[in-house]
């Protein structure tokens, strides 16, 4: 094989498999951009429902999605907040909430 048939090669197979990471990329945030609003208005409601499972669960996809607000994330926090005095074990999901909460918080300053 020539020099060429290599190069050309690892460039079509490079791009074909950053192609194929874009298309799955795309798919998710859709998938949870169409999700987000049943998912926030789910977790609301095991909130009121004071289902624990329910809290955890969707809870948790509303704290990954990609389409989490700001205003979204200090209303899952402090009924968090308030719910871990009275059930422990959303302990770890109020970290998440905390966590996140710090990622939105740091100010990007650059630094020469």
């Amino acid at each position: 094989m020539d020099n060429i048939t290599i190069i050309l090669g690892t460039i079509i197979i490079a791009t074909g498999i950053s192609l194929v990471f874009h298309f799955l990329y795309k798919k998710k945030k859709t998938k949870e951009d169409s999700h987000y609003d049943s998912d926030l208005t789910k977790f609301y409601k095991a909130v009121d429902l004071k289902d624990i499972k329910g809290i955890n669960h969707f809870g948790k996809l509303v704290i990954w999605n990609t389409n989490l607000k700001y205003t979204d994330l200090e209303l899952i926090a402090s009924k968090l907040r308030v719910l871990v005095k009275e059930y422990p074990e959303l302990k770890k999901l109020e970290n998440i909430a905390f966590n996140k909460k710090l990622g939105y918080d740091v100010p990007y300053t650059r630094k020469y």
